[in-house]
């Protein structure tokens, strides 16, 4: 609907011209009398094909792009999509994406996912989807949205590898996301990496940390590296894992006073070591930041991606949605860190990264472990 839109706002600028009725010799109130006669004269005059649907579409849409990024209206494609995310599952191609300072890269593929098997490989830097250029100046959500869609449909990737400019088409299909990993490093030492928060990541991780404790760990890496986010309550329950009694978020909303978010105490390790990256986001950033906040643990990697809001979907009658930021979430010292992000407590930048087929940022992780 981008092109009604802005065929819409064109008008606005011209209507003074265009409309004297409204304009001449008065001052202009934009109103609803003023949105009505701008829509009229478009259906009236406009010499292409737009539909009353489409121009009401449009004028919503407009509200929503004043706002910041993370605030949609969502048509039930969206909203369906939205609902599966934090559910766990969704129709794509099974890779996770990161921004780094030069643009978009594929961070890692599912196994047994579409991006796999048509050969989609860590650090390919994403160019182009379906002709449209990736640009820096984009929001990682816009990327992924691209990338994603129904199942059975070929989205086409243009993809730059060490000099190589390739073009990859996959066919998207339901993806049921792994959320989480776990293993024992070596002696003592384990490592858990969390790559969402959907609406199981409790429960899948209280068993995990089960199961590196009856395997004598008591020294873990949890990766936070690539996590987009998820549902704030997972966050909250989960950073219960990690984090001594006491404060961990405040959620400041606008009309209604602030919830105050505490640990239980019940923290599983003795030591912690987190690896964050520019695309470690939103409840990714809520676990992390209470984590070093409450000096729970040493983050290693780089700055995080700057997400202190919180989003909510109100589901529209005709299976459409809004997705509002109603919320920033301060963290236990006082920090907002929207727009700005986390920065670690070790830096080993992505550029350092997999050098030599080896991940220099989990090795640095295990070894702080090791000296502390």
């Amino acid at each position: 609907m981008k092109k009604y839109l802005k065929k819409y706002l064109l008008v606005l600028t011209i209507v003074t011209m265009l409309l004297p009725s409204l304009s001449y010799g008065e001052a202009i109130t934009k109103d609803q009398e003023f949105f009505n006669a701008v829509k009229e004269y478009i259906q009236e005059n406009y010499a292409l094909e737009v539909s009353e649907e489409e121009l009401y579409d449009a004028a919503i849409k407009g509200m929503f792009d004043s706002l910041d990024p993370h605030s949609r209206y969502l048509t039930i494609e969206e909203t369906k999509t939205f609902i599966e995310d934090s559910q766990g599952s969704f129709a794509g191609i099974g890779a996770s994406i990161g921004k780094r300072d030069d643009g978009f890269y594929i961070i890692e593929t599912f196994p047994n996912s579409p991006a796999r098997k048509a050969g989609l490989l860590p650090m390919d830097k994403i160019i182009k989807v379906d002709g449209e250029a990736i640009s820096i100046n984009m929001e990682i959500t816009e990327v992924v949205e691209k990338i994603k869609g129904p199942e059975g449909t070929e989205v086409r990737i243009v993809i730059q590898r060490d000099e190589e400019m390739k073009e990859i088409k996959i066919t998207r299909a339901i993806i049921k996301v792994n959320s989480f990993e776990s293993k024992v490093l070596e002696e003592g030492i384990g490592y858990l990496r969390i790559r969402e928060f959907n609406s199981n990541i409790t429960r899948d991780v209280s068993i995990e940390i089960a199961k590196l404790q009856i395997a004598g760990v008591e020294k873990i890496v949890l990766d936070l590296r690539g996590n987009p986010g998820g549902l704030l309550n997972e966050a909250i329950n989960v950073s219960n894992f990690f984090t001594p009694k006491g404060k961990i978020l405040e959620v400041r909303y606008k009309n209604k006073p602030a919830e105050v978010y505490s640990s239980n105490g019940n923290k599983k390790f003795e030591k912690v070591a987190v690896l964050i990256d520019g695309s470690t986001a939103s409840a990714g950033e809520i676990l992390s930041g209470a984590i070093q906040d409450t000096n729970s643990g040493i983050l290693i990697g780089e700055k995080t991606y700057g997400k202190g809001t919180v989003q909510d979907l109100f589901s529209l009658r005709n299976g459409e949605a809004i997705k509002l930021t109603v919320a920033r979430y301060i963290l236990p010292s006082g920090r907002d860190i929207n727009n700005v992000g986390i920065a670690p407590d070790i830096s080993v930048p992505s550029s350092e990264n997999q050098k030599e087929g080896k991940d220099i940022q989990l090795l640095r992780a295990i070894n702080t472990l090791k000296e502390n």
